[in-house]
Parts: structure tokens; sequence; C-alpha cells
């Protein structure tokens, strides 16, 4: 059986049977990876969200200063980006979800 194995000196995980070289991490589960790229993709969205709020609160506060067309492509099509960038932060976060709102008892 192998196991998911972190080995120290080269600091890489390695599926490698279990030995005195490293440290047990999970079994039979390659953990690193998809994690990983969930982690990447969480800040990632959760930077570009950030943007996007404070674009939204800018631009609807300089509504009138900055004129109609701009405001519409700025205000309006950011909220859309916004939208979906939530949607996709949900999805990311949808075991979280699950967990929270899950009644148990």
């Amino acid at each position: 059986m192998y196991l998911l194995v972190y080995f120290r000196r080269k600091k890489s995980i390695a599926t490698q049977p279990l030995s005195r070289k490293g440290v047990f991490i999970r079994s039979n589960h390659f953990y690193g990876e998809r994690s990983m790229n969930k982690k990447s993709a969480l800040k990632f969205i959760n930077v570009v969200i950030a943007i996007l709020i404070l674009s939204q609160i800018a631009t609807g506060l300089s509504g009138e200063l900055i004129g109609k067309e701009a405001f519409e492509v700025l205000h309006k099509g950011g909220a859309f980006i916004l939208f979906t960038g939530v949607i996709i932060h949900v999805i990311l976060n949808w075991g979280w979800v699950k967990s929270a709102f899950s009644s148990k008892g």
C-alpha cells in the first residue's frame, strides 16, 4: 500500500511506501495537487472580488462625475463580473456551505 509522504529533506510531496524518511499525511489520496489548486483559485478569486467591490463603491459614489456611458460600462459591467466571481467563490467553497447549513441531529 502506497501512502502520501512528505520528505523533509526534499521538501516535496510524493507517493512512497511509509518509511522512516517521511511523515504520513494521508493514505490512498493525492491530497496535495487538488487542494493547492483550489486554494490558489480561491486566493485569486478573493482578490478579484475585493477589487470589484471597491470598484463598485467608487463608481457608485462618483456616478455623476464620470458620465453616463462610463458609469454603465464600469458599474454595470463590474456588477456582472462581481456576480460571476461570487458564484465561482461559492462553488469553490461548496463543501463549507454544505457543512455549515446541514442539520445534524
